[in-house]
């Protein structure tokens, strides 16, 4: 009994002290390659079209670029184009022989050209003869750290005197290029950020999972042997330690499925609300007997969902219909369906003790309780998840809720069908 116990401490100490696999949070996303920022890809942006269109119509030429330089490639690649023409339109680069950009990203400082033929640095750039490029304006572009890239610039197939206007219009425009940019790599690092966590929660939770197993086990082991004791004290301290380790297996469980969910892309399919509400109910068959509950179900749509997050999100919200009761009432629970061509809304009603106004938001929030463990137990991660569920199906969740007279919990799914979500 002694070993026993000496390993159920090193077990609590080893969940307590967090000495588990741990992901790195340590990456630098700070510094992001050209590449990585998807600045050498040919995806039409707005952000950066509408420059170059303004650039043209405010220095009235023809053409204008955003190009980044691709040295290792030898290659100028355009990210937007205003006014360029075939081939060079379809192919969205040139040669580095064929660039008057690669001089301003090598300076970090703009290039005025009013007649490329006349002009002793760029008078054998093939530019000239291969695209027309006779008058050029360009000035640096740069990443989010300051590094010149590339250049914004303003074209003419015919000699153009630039002015200091000119100069200061341009200049204005690449630092909302530079804008554009840096806003991109926030995102990117914000997405990376949240993979990160998704990842650390998932390997947090998931190698919890195996001590507090290992917990269960020790911890049973040790009833027979109370039991010979006749050790009542004992056999009752031993009950609330399993009880506690349940609620931890749980919470991880919970935690888990919302760290991973829409991790990857999941299977879309119809889904018939009918047959989940149905299984759901099994599922829970043991409470609903138990508690003598009357559920109504009217007919309900089938969607285009995932079944599985749709099964979760069902039970989460009926098992708590069933649960959040006063003491010896009967759950009263009707489920059914309204809507119109562009959405279904599904309404779960309960005659349960209801939310007081002041918390309705708060019980959509991680580990958002209300109530203690003795009163209603519970992770805390429901309608967290349920909440989750529901964005990640592009609705919206609300409640309608009254301190003792019930709760209805309404969430609004948009139409649509699978070919859709699939090009999506």
């Amino acid at each position: 009994m002694h070993e026993l116990m000496i390993r159920c401490e090193f077990i609590l100490r080893e969940i307590q002290t967090g000495h588990l696999v741990w992901v790195d949070l340590g990456m630098n996303f700070n510094r992001l390659s050209v590449k990585e920022l998807g600045l050498l890809d040919r995806m039409d942006e707005v952000s950066f079209t509408h420059l170059t269109e303004l650039a043209s119509s405010i220095l009235c030429v023809p053409v204008s670029l955003v190009s980044i330089i691709d040295k290792p490639n030898d290659r100028q690649f355009f990210k937007s184009m205003c006014g360029l023409t075939e081939p060079w339109l379809s192919r969205g680069e040139t040669p580095l022989s064929h660039s008057f950009c690669q001089h301003v990203a090598h300076d970090n400082a703009p290039l005025i050209v009013e007649n490329a033929p006349e002009n002793g640095r760029v008078k054998d750039n093939l530019a000239i003869p291969d695209l027309g490029v006779i008058a050029y304006l360009g000035v640096p572009i740069h990443d989010p750290q300051g590094q010149a890239i590339g250049a914004l610039c303003a074209i003419d197939s015919k000699p153009k005197k630039w002015n200091d206007e000119d100069l200061a219009t341009l200049k204005k425009l690449a630092l909302c290029v530079d804008d554009a940019i840096r806003l991109r790599a926030s995102l990117k690092t914000s997405e990376a950020i949240r993979e990160e966590q998704a990842d650390f929660t998932y390997a947090m939770s998931h190698d919890i999972k195996a001590p507090i197993f290992t917990l269960k086990t020790l911890l049973s082991e040790l009833g027979p042997l109370f039991e010979e004791n006749n050790s009542d004290e004992h056999a009752v301290f031993l009950e609330k330690a399993l009880q506690a380790t349940d609620r931890m297996e749980q919470k991880t469980t919970d935690i888990l499925r919302y760290a991973y969910m829409g991790r990857e892309r999941d299977e879309i399919e119809d889904v018939d609300l009918n047959v989940v509400t149905s299984e759901v109910m099994d599922d829970l068959s043991g409470l609903i007997q138990s508690s003598g509950a009357t559920i109504k179900v009217s007919e309900l749509p089938t969607i285009v969902a995932n079944g599985y997050y749709m099964r979760v999100l069902f039970q989460n919200l009926l098992s708590n219909a069933l649960k959040f009761q006063p003491q010896g009432q009967k759950p009263e629970i009707t489920i059914n369906a309204d809507g119109d061509v562009y959405e279904n809304v599904i309404h779960i009603t309960d005659n349960g003790i209801g939310v007081d106004e002041k918390y309705q938001t708060q019980i959509f929030k991680l580990f958002g309780r209300l109530h203690t463990q003795q009163d209603f137990p519970g992770t805390g991660l429901g309608l967290a998840l349920s909440a989750k569920i529901v964005s990640y199906m592009n609705g919206e969740i609300s409640i309608q809720s009254k301190t003792g007279k019930g709760t209805t919990f309404s969430i609004v799914l948009p139409k649509r069908d699978i070919d859709t979500v699939t090009q999506c």
